[in-house]
């Protein structure tokens, strides 16, 4: 039996009985150094256990030819994006850290921003934005001496601290950074389009996510179509997985600002192509893929539900489900919020076909896993936990249980109002809470505070229509 096999065995064994990790430790020991690259491997193809135990060993037993030599694997394009070395990739990017290199040095840089990469696809979010700000400090400085060397890796550092900010809720400062980084990249692709040109296009992709989360939907819009442009291009010149994968993802983006902004047949037909792609690419590389073929997924069935098709959108979000469920039992912390944006999805589609039993247990668990994620990053979850608290509400009231209808709709009201007070493009959403709420009320009874709740949505104008469902 070679090496391979019996590595594959035990990880499939660990797989399927987590405590006995200890023999994949002990079928390494002693042979780190012969059995590293087969243990990557093993775990791309079968499953993270092996991993994890390999990231223990590298403080260890490791040599550092071994470690340098198995990050450039994880990096590489047959492991690159792969959830099942995260930890491994974590690990050896600390030991390699922990080695002296000059202050200020390009290296130390270039390791701080990954480092900063790590944490966050662990979902550690507070230690990635400490590591990637080192890495923007240590990188202005050196474009400030090299700019014509360090320019680019100053551009992308930024782009990393923007994502890091907006994973946290600080949104304004994200979009700050990011505009700055995109500024950067422009006149870079000025000099060398065919260089720089993969760069701008993630950029303008980011920059439409700030903007959408800040609900400037056309600037949003805009900035998406650019992104899409360039990846269109890049995917059509450049066959690499990684160009295709890239191209959806900005589709995916481009497709949640023609839903918002009502153009729903547009949304399904661009949804429609980038889970095509997602599709092909989690098939080639579920390890790498699947995480982000279930978003989409997840997306259109928001476009099916939108279109009246909702029983289409049914079977697109329990196919979601059912890979997040598997990935948030393994890795809860980076996975656990697209787990309940597909709760909250597959609850409002439940709730439009009559399956209202299952349609609340659905909404139910979403807003309790939002919950717990709040607890850690208040501000980035309180637009999704307020939509989910809106729609348990709604379907709570269905049932006749209105007293638990009014505590949903109370919370979120409650997050509404902090959200709208930080920004009047929320003042639609809580005058919606705040007309379920009043009707709520009504029915259970309390006509004074129904009629207080009622005079608030309408001093808020004519941005709210009807008593609804929110969309997830």
């Amino acid at each position: 039996m070679n090496a391979k096999h019996t590595l594959t065995v035990l990880n499939r064994l660990v797989l399927r009985r987590p405590t006995r990790s200890h023999r994949i430790a002990r079928a390494l020991r002693g042979r780190l150094a012969s059995l590293a690259e087969t243990a990557l491997e093993v775990a791309v193809e079968t499953g993270a256990p092996i991993g994890r135990v390999l990231a223990e060993q590298v403080p260890e037993e490791m040599p550092l030819d071994v470690v340098h030599r198995l990050l450039d694997l994880c990096d590489g394009a047959d492991y690159a994006y792969s959830v099942h070395l995260r930890e491994i990739a974590l690990a050896l990017t600390r030991r390699i850290l922990a080695e002296r290199s000059p202050e200020g040095s390009a290296r130390r840089a270039r390791l701080h921003q990954n480092l900063g990469i790590r944490l966050r696809d662990l979902g550690r979010h507070e230690e990635a934005l400490e590591a990637t700000q080192m890495a923007v400090e240590l990188y202005r400085e050196l474009a400030r001496t090299k700019p014509e060397i360090h320019s680019e890796d100053l551009a992308g550092t930024l782009n990393s601290l923007s994502n890091r900010l907006l994973t946290l809720g600080r949104t304004e400062e994200s979009l700050n950074t990011l505009k700055e980084s995109v500024e950067i990249w422009r006149g870079l692709v000025r000099q060398d389009q065919a260089r720089y040109l993969p760069d701008l296009g993630a950029g303008l992709n980011n920059l439409g996510l700030v903007l959408r989360s800040l609900r400037r939907h056309g600037e949003a819009l805009a900035a998406f179509r650019d992104a899409v442009e360039i990846r269109s291009a890049l995917a059509k010149e450049r066959l690499q997985i990684s160009f295709q994968a890239d191209l959806a993802t900005s589709l995916t983006n481009l497709s949640l600002v023609l839903g918002a902004l009502g153009r729903a047949q547009e949304s399904l037909e661009v949804t429609s192509r980038a889970v095509d792609i997602f599709q092909q690419a989690a098939e080639a590389r579920p390890d790498a893929y699947e995480p982000r073929f279930a978003t989409a997924l997840n997306n259109l069935a928001i476009d099916f539900r939108d279109l009246g098709r909702p029983v289409e959108g049914l079977n697109r979000i329990r196919q979601a489900i059912a890979i997040q469920r598997r990935l948030a039992r393994e890795r809860p912390a980076v996975f656990d919020q697209d787990l309940a944006r597909s709760l909250d999805t597959s609850g409002v589609l439940l709730r439009d076909l009559g399956s209202l039993e299952e349609a609340v247990d659905a909404s139910r668990e979403a807003a309790d896993i939002y919950r717990r994620i709040a607890a850690s990053r208040p501000e980035a979850i309180r637009p999704d936990l307020a939509t989910s608290l809106h729609n348990l509400g709604t379907i709570l009231a269905d049932l006749g249980c209105t007293e638990e209808a009014i505590s949903a709709y109370s919370d979120a009201v409650r997050l509404r109002r902090e959200l709208a007070d930080a920004s009047p493009a929320f003042q639609t959403d809580l005058a919606e809470s705040l007309l379920n709420l009043a009707t709520a009320l009504r029915e259970g009874g309390d006509l004074d505070g129904a009629s207080q709740i009622l005079k608030q949505a309408v001093e808020l104008g004519e941005t709210a229509l009807q008593p609804g469902i929110a969309k997830p």
